[in-house]
């Protein structure tokens, strides 16, 4: 577990490759990289392979992915 209350944030979109050329460009300089996934995958970014992750997921009601619809934080729980 990473020092962050953060495990990860999904952000919604309908286009994976349109939208990871952005975050590629915007989190390279923050130490993030797109972790190696198979085709058709939803893009991940970490740093070091660590969390946080940012994930980008197609929203699963399936409406337009807009600022609300497909993001969400998830928060992690140290054990002990």
């Amino acid at each position: 577990m990473s020092n962050s209350i953060i495990s990860h944030i999904t952000l919604g979109t309908y286009d994976y490759e349109k939208t990871a050329s952005f975050y590629d460009a915007v989190l390279k300089p923050l130490g993030f990289s797109r972790v190696p996934k198979s085709a058709g995958k939803p893009p991940m970014y970490a740093v070091n392979g660590e969390m946080a992750h940012l994930y980008l997921y197609k929203p699963y009601d399936g409406k337009q992915a807009t600022w609300g619809n497909g993001a969400h934080i998830a928060l992690q729980q140290k054990q002990g």
